[in-house]
């Protein structure tokens, strides 16, 4: 149901901010191993979380 858009902006910010390349890293696999099917499913594991239009999540 959801996906990431650009993982390059994800990686430019890791280049940018060393400290937090390692937390990005670790979300980004977590993200792409979970299966939400509904949007409260997503805001139960990641609560601020914002839903959009057209299932886009904000942090």
């Amino acid at each position: 149901m959801f996906n990431i858009i650009n993982r390059k902006t994800l990686l430019e910010y890791g280049k940018k901010y060393p400290a937090a390349k390692n937390a990005l890293s670790e979300w980004y696999y977590e993200f792409l191993d979970s299966d939400f099917k509904k949007n409260q499913e997503l805001k139960a594991v990641y609560a601020n979380a914002s839903i959009v239009s057209d299932n886009r999540v904000v942090w």
